[in-house]
C-alpha cells in the first residue's frame, strides 16, 4: 500500500499488491474490523505482470482495521502462500467554524 495508513471515512482507496512472482490467481483483498468482522473481501484486478489492486470504501465508523492480501503460487506441484498484512485507520475530518 503506497499512501497513508489513516483515511476519511466513506473515501475510496486503492489498494496495490506487486510480488516477484506471478501467483497462480489473482491474489484476494481482505479488510476486517477490531472486533474480527468481514467488511471486504474480493478478488483484484491484474494492472501487471505481478501487479494488482482493490478498490475500496473506507467503512463509515471510525477506528482501526486489518487488511489482508492472499495468493498461491504453484511450485513443483506444492501451493506456497503469499500474505501480505496491515493496518489501517478511519478517521474523520471535522470543520470548525471560528
Amino acid at each position: 500500500m503506497a499512501q497513508s495508513n489513516v483515511f476519511e471515512r466513506g473515501d475510496t482507496q486503492q489498494f496495490t499488491w506487486i510480488a516477484s512472482a506471478a501467483p497462480d490467481a489473482a491474489p484476494r483483498l481482505s479488510v476486517v474490523d477490531s472486533a474480527g468482522t468481514v467488511l471486504h473481501s474480493a478478488y483484484s484486478v491484474q494492472s501487471g505482470a505481478t501487479a494488482y489492486y482493490s478498490m475500496l470504501t473506507a467503512p463509515n465508523c471510525c477506528g482501526w482495521y486489518l487488511y489482508e492480501w492472499q495468493a498461491f503460487k504453484t511450485i513443483a506441484g506444492s501451493a506456497y502462500p503469499f500474505i501480505n498484512r496491515g493496518v489501517f485507520r478511519v478517521d474523520e475530518t471535522k470543520f470548525i467554524n471560528p
